[in-house]
């Protein structure tokens, strides 16, 4: 569970900011592979909009994290903590852009993920610190409502 604000500076007014409560839940597949970690990492995770219109959407994700040791980098001092990780989701609307539930568009992604907690020497103890990177291309199913687009940002995350 958790709360996202996003800010898009190409709108103006109150497009230009809006904040979603999300529940999510993932699966640890490596045991159907054999595999020690995840092979696709599937989750399912449920946006609500709180701001203007109060629909929400539906994203089912897949996705393979790259850890430093497969990418060869686990040697070197700041390479050894950056993961890359390919995405694929699906996004539904759920009643926040037509007033139906319905496939809304497919996304495609890269993400790299600094581990800041590791390469500072941070304390795990009491969660762990990260930036990442992302760059997506959403194909719209929904021309009419959603455009496709190519865009991407940067986050700092905090789990514990």
């Amino acid at each position: 569970m958790g709360w996202i604000a996003e800010t898009f500076p190409q709108r103006c007014g109150d497009a230009a900011f809006t904040h979603e409560w999300y529940a999510a839940i993932g699966f640890n597949d490596a045991a159907w592979f054999g595999a020690k970690t995840p092979v696709f990492s599937p989750y399912l995770v449920y946006y609500r909009d709180m701001d203007d219109n109060l629909g929400g959407r539906i994203e089912f994700q897949i996705s393979h994290v790259f850890t430093p040791a497969q990418l060869g980098t686990a040697d070197h001092p700041v390479l050894k903590d950056i993961f890359v990780t390919p995405v694929f989701l699906v996004g539904i609307d759920n009643r926040q852009l037509t007033g139906h539930t319905r496939p809304a568009y497919l996304q495609w992604g890269l993400e790299t993920t600094w581990d800041l907690s590791t390469a500072l020497k941070l304390p795990t103890t009491h969660g762990r610190l990260a930036l990442t990177a992302f760059l997506y291309y959403r194909d719209s199913l929904v021309d009419s409502l959603l455009k496709d687009r190519l865009y991407g940002g940067l986050s700092v995350g905090y789990a514990w």
